[in-house]
């Protein structure tokens, strides 16, 4: 059997954690999806180096020490705006958060309350278009629904992990498409593994492209940062 692909892996891990100096693999051209004229006033990010997996090396710059958002702040905050005109979509986020970087070769983007500490382990929420069979060279390997892509999300995300527990997995609707979500929590291996709790949406667009709204969370941080990931979903759009 052909094993998943490192990138896909990666971004279902929703593991943003910036590396200097790392080289990306090389991927197939991006096929740019049709798209309605780009929004006034959009934010773009900046590019950032490259993800790992493993979080063991933190990003170079840490931000200063402030207090992280409560929940009621970010919920009355003016959210930001970004759109990816490459991969067809935008979203808001709380205005006070603050925008991480692109990822995974600009087809995605990392966006976090500010917080103390190495921002290896940031809370955060990672907005990206999943690689598209038609786009992927490794064609086979890529999901091409919903249903397989949580499935070979599940199988992939226990390895490499002490303990795994999906909590909650259901139907939804987003920007009038189907899609899938689940809350999973999980122990990192390792003697410095950490727990996390993840929530993802996986919503299916046009042209079976698969896009992917995950929030990854420390367990004491996760209710206060559910309203925000809910408003993030909610304002997700495809092609606008």
């Amino acid at each position: 059997m052909r094993t998943f692909p490192r990138r896909l892996v990666v971004l279902l891990m929703c593991s943003a954690i910036f590396v200097a100096g790392q080289t990306p693999a090389p991927t197939a051209p991006k096929k740019t999806i049709p798209k309605k004229p780009a929004v006034q006033g959009t934010q773009s990010a900046k590019p950032v180096p490259a993800t790992t997996q493993t979080g063991e090396a933190p990003s170079p710059g840490a931000p200063p020490d402030r207090p992280q958002a409560g929940a009621a702040e970010q919920s009355k905050a003016t959210p930001g705006h970004y759109c990816n005109p490459d991969v067809g979509f935008c979203f808001d986020y709380p205005k006070d958060w603050e925008m991480m970087g692109e990822v995974f070769e600009g087809d995605g983007v990392v966006v976090a309350p500010v917080q103390e500490g190495e921002r290896t382990y940031w809370n955060q929420v990672t907005v990206a278009a999943l690689p598209s069979a038609e786009d992927d060279p490794e064609a086979s390997d890529v999901p091409a629904d919903l249903d397989e892509t949580l499935q070979r999300m599940l199988d992939t995300m226990k390895q490499g992990t002490k303990t795994f527990e999906t909590q909650q997995r259901r139907s939804e609707t987003v920007d009038e498409l189907p899609a899938q979500f689940m809350k999973v929590r999980y122990l990192e291996e390792g003697q410095k593994g950490r727990e996390w709790i993840e929530e993802l949406t996986f919503v299916q667009g046009p042209d079976n492209v698969i896009y992917s709204i995950a929030l990854k969370s420390s367990p004491e941080m996760v209710a206060q940062l559910e309203p925000s990931y809910r408003a993030i979903v909610k304002s997700f759009q495809v092609n606008p």
